[in-house]
């Protein structure tokens, strides 16, 4: 049975709003394989939204390796897996509501999300952090 994809975080220059411009055009560059480290080729793509003042579809291009024959999604570094919000919304979220104490509802009006966003990631952090 093949192993489940993966997702790489790439490096992207772009802001959010160039890279929605750019659509399947966009480039990414030469990647490895994780596993192999083999040079990656492309294998489509898909597209998915991103919450920013309004929601956006952007294109996240696919690689596959032909030595191991996985396939990769390749995630500008905006993003994060599953996620609708860009990194900084998360992680501003969780800075306003663990470390300056504010309540769930303060910190989504701040950051213009719903509050069940600002609670989902609080949630998540708590879940997963090392206690």
């Amino acid at each position: 049975m093949p192993e489940p994809p993966l997702s790489i975080v790439w490096r992207c220059q772009l802001d959010v709003s160039t890279y929605v411009a750019l659509g399947q055009q966009i480039e990414v560059g030469e990647q490895a394989c994780p596993e192999c480290e083999q040079r990656l080729s492309g294998w489509g793509g898909y597209w998915r939204w991103v919450r920013v003042p309004g929601s956006e579809r952007l294109w996240i291009r696919r690689c596959r390796c032909s030595r191991c024959r996985r396939s990769h999604a390749l995630l500008p570094e905006f993003l994060l897996e599953r996620r609708l919000d860009e990194v900084w919304v998360i992680g501003h979220a969780l800075a306003l509501s663990i470390t300056n104490g504010l309540g769930l509802r303060p910190v989504a009006e701040r950051l213009g999300v719903p509050m069940t966003t600002a609670r989902d990631c609080r949630r998540r952090f708590r879940v997963n952090a090392m206690v």
